[in-house]
């Protein structure tokens, strides 16, 4: 029967070359191209991985040990510098190609490098200069310069970043008696009238002819309906929480820092730069 086992021989060999070309292609990439016998990825066996299959296991891998830098940064109620802190970020690539390229039986680790931060501890501790300041002296009831003291200590260590806007209703948060607000005249079309937080316009205005001496943007300003005796007419910026806001962008190209205050007597505003002037 030699028809018999020529037949049989084609049949073997054709299932030969059939493995080879398709089932036998994984295999043999993943015996020439996989990562070894043994190897691990963060104590994860990695053993006859290929290389898309790692990206995947690096990937999932990353997410728990990645983090965004954090940029420097100034607490508002004490005027401490809170330090900047690197991110950390994986080389995928990088990660897969070492695994890759281990011997058998090799532990190997993700591999990371830090990401700095836009602006360090330093930039913020930079901030000494003086780019603008201005100062209104303050008149009224015990009521009113409370208000005014109040507002300015909401505002004090104000830190915005290269582009950053800044609204002073959003800045300064509701203002009522729980938070410590009291009940003063405030300008109310062509009279004066009772209304929490009285004062705090003048506190506006102060930081609005601060920040135009310093060069910062103005995005929305309102000037009151009649003049005010604290700035010359047309340097006013008043407020109404909801639909009048005094809105600045730093557009200086560096960080600055807002600095506010009051003693009773008059209130300020400073708004400090680089101790050495950028491009």
């Amino acid at each position: 029967m030699v028809w018999v086992r020529r037949l049989l021989s084609a049949v073997l060999v054709g299932a030969c070359v059939a493995w080879l070309t398709f089932g036998g292609h994984q295999w043999t990439q993943r015996l020439l191209h996989a990562a070894k016998p043994g190897v691990t990825l963060e104590g994860h066996l990695v053993t006859g991985m290929l290389a898309h299959e790692l990206e995947t296991l690096v990937r999932a891998l990353a997410a728990g040990v990645e983090r965004v830098p954090r940029d420097a940064a100034v607490e508002r109620s004490t005027g401490r510098i809170i330090p900047d802190l690197p991110g950390l970020a994986v080389d995928v690539r990088a990660t897969v190609s070492l695994v890759l390229q281990a011997g058998p039986g090799t532990g190997c680790q993700l591999v990371v490098f830090d990401v700095p931060p836009r602006f360090t501890t330093a930039d913020v501790s930079s901030l000494t200069r003086t780019l603008g300041a201005y100062a209104t002296i303050i008149a009224g009831t015990p009521e009113r310069r409370s208000n005014i003291r109040l507002a300015a200590s909401l505002l004090d260590n104000t830190l915005l970043y290269p582009g950053q806007a800044f609204s002073f209703n959003f800045a300064i948060g509701p203002v009522t008696e729980s938070r410590g607000f009291q009940e003063a005249p405030v300008i109310v079309g062509e009279e004066l009238v009772p209304g929490v937080g009285g004062g705090i316009c003048q506190v506006s205005t102060t930081l609005f002819n601060a920040a135009v001496a310093a060069g910062l943007a103005v995005l929305e300003r309102h000037g009151h309906s009649q003049p005010v005796s604290y700035v010359p007419e047309g340097r006013d910026a008043t407020v109404a929480q909801y639909y009048k806001d005094l809105k600045l962008r730093n557009t200086t190209g560096r960080p600055v820092l807002i600095r506010a205050g009051s003693d009773g007597h008059r209130v300020w505003f400073t708004v400090l730069g680089p101790a050495q002037a950028g491009p």
